[in-house]
C-alpha cells in the first residue's frame, strides 16, 4: 500500500474525528467529544511534526498546527476536570471520603472552563483541511514508499532514543511528562504505519509495550492533575471554613501513594522499551 495513501487515510480519518466531534464540543452531556477531539489533535500534531522532521524546510509543523494550538489547551483543561471528577468519585467509594464540596468546586471550574471556551470558540475559524491534505499529499508522493516509510521508522526511533537519555538520571515530574509525549507520538507513528503495513508490521511488540507504559504514565499523569486541583481547593474561597477540609489530607496522602508506585512501575516499563531500542 502507497505511502501517499497512508498518509492520506491517516490524516483523514483525523479530519473525520476532528468534524464528527468538533459540533458536539460544546454539549455537557457529550463527554467522550471533548476526549476524542484531543486525541485527534494529538495524533494530527505528531504527523505534522513527522513531516516537519522530514521536510524542515518546507513543512513547518508548528505553523500549521498554530490553527489548533489554543482549542488543543482549553480542551484539555475540560477534559483533566472531567477525568478528576471521575477519579475522586472512585477515590471517595474506596475510602469512604466525604469529597462532594470538592466535586463541586471541580464542577464549577469546568463550567468556567467551559464558558471561557465558548467565548474563544466564537472567533475560531476551522483550518483549510483541503490545503493541508494536499502539501501532505505531495511531499509524501514526492518522497515514494520505501523513503517515506523509513523517514517514519528513522523519526519513531528518534523519540525512543530521547526517551533513553530523559531516564539516565534521577527522574523528574518533568521528565516523566516529556517521557509520556514522546512515547505517545512514537505509538501513534507506529499505529499508522502498522495499520497500513499490515503484511509488514513494524516491530508490534514495541507497539504494545509502549501502549502498556503509556497507560501506566497517563494514571500517573492524573495523579499529578489532581494534587494541582486539590491544592487549589485547598486555598479557595470555598473551604476557609474548613481549614482545610478533614478529607483533603486523606486524598493527599492517597495520591501520593499511588503517585510513587507508579512512578516505579512506569521506569521499570520504559527500561525495558529502551533496552531494545529500534
Amino acid at each position: 500500500m502507497p505511502s501517499s495513501y497512508l498518509t492520506f487515510k491517516y490524516f483523514d480519518l483525523q479530519r473525520k474525528a476532528f468534524e464528527s466531534n468538533y459540533p458536539i464540543l460544546q454539549v455537557i452531556s457529550e463527554t467522550e467529544a471533548v476526549h476524542d477531539l484531543r486525541v485527534c489533535l494529538k495524533k494530527l500534531r505528531t504527523l505534522f511534526s513527522l513531516f516537519g522532521y522530514i521536510v524542515p524546510t518546507r513543512f513547518n509543523s508548528k505553523q500549521n498546527f498554530k490553527p489548533f494550538r489554543q482549542l488543543f489547551r482549553e480542551v484539555g483543561i475540560i477534559r483533566d476536570l472531567q477525568v478528576q471528577q471521575i477519579e475522586t468519585k472512585t477515590m471517595a467509594g474506596g475510602s469512604l471520603l466525604d469529597c462532594r464540596l470538592y466535586l463541586d468546586f471541580l464542577s464549577q471550574t469546568e463550567h468556567r472552563a467551559r464558558q471561557k471556551l465558548d467565548h474563544w470558540l466564537k472567533a475560531f475559524t476551522l483550518p483549510d483541511w483541503g490545503a493541508l491534505q494536499h502539501t501532505l499529499q505531495d511531499i509524501a508522493v514526492e518522497f515514494g514508499d520505501a523513503a517515506l516509510r523509513q523517514s517514519t521508522i528513522n523519526f519513531i526511533a528518534g523519540k525512543l532514543t530521547a526517551v533513553r537519555k530523559l531516564i539516565t538520571g534521577i527522574p523528574t515530574d518533568e521528565t516523566l511528562h516529556d517521557t509520556r509525549r514522546l512515547l505517545k507520538e512514537a505509538r501513534f507513528m507506529l499505529d499508522m504505519l502498522n495499520a497500513y503495513f499490515r503484511d509488514d508490521p513494524f516491530k508490534p511488540d514495541i507497539q504494545q509495550s509502549i501502549k502498556h507504559t503509556e497507560d501506566i504514565l497517563g494514571e500517573w499523569h492524573d495523579r499529578m492533575i489532581g494534587f494541582h486541583y486539590l491544592g487549589d481547593f485547598i486555598h479557595s474561597e470555598e473551604s476557609q471554613d474548613l481549614r482545610p477540609p478533614p478529607f483533603c489530607s486523606g486524598m493527599l496522602q492517597q495520591l501520593l501513594n499511588e503517585k510513587e508506585k507508579l512512578e516505579k512501575k512506569a521506569l521499570q516499563s520504559i527500561k525495558k522499551i529502551t533496552l531494545v531500542l529500534l
